[in-house]
């Protein structure tokens, strides 16, 4: 499970030919190499990483 400063910020993706960052495609090269079978990631609420309103529950 990655957590803390590895979920910090969104990864730019591997071959963005707009904005790249080494530790990021170092991170993502290290992820290729050692091909796990599934990352699981944890994140608190914060649109400005997640890209988005957090859905409420319906009024009861």
């Amino acid at each position: 499970m990655l957590k803390d400063e590895l979920t910090r910020e969104q990864l730019i993706p591997k071959g963005y030919p707009f904005y790249n960052l080494v530790p990021h495609q170092q991170f993502i090269s290290l992820l290729e190499q050692k091909a796990p079978a599934a990352v699981i990631a944890a994140t608190k609420r914060n649109p400005e990483l997640a890209g988005g309103a957090y859905p409420s529950l319906p009024a009861v």
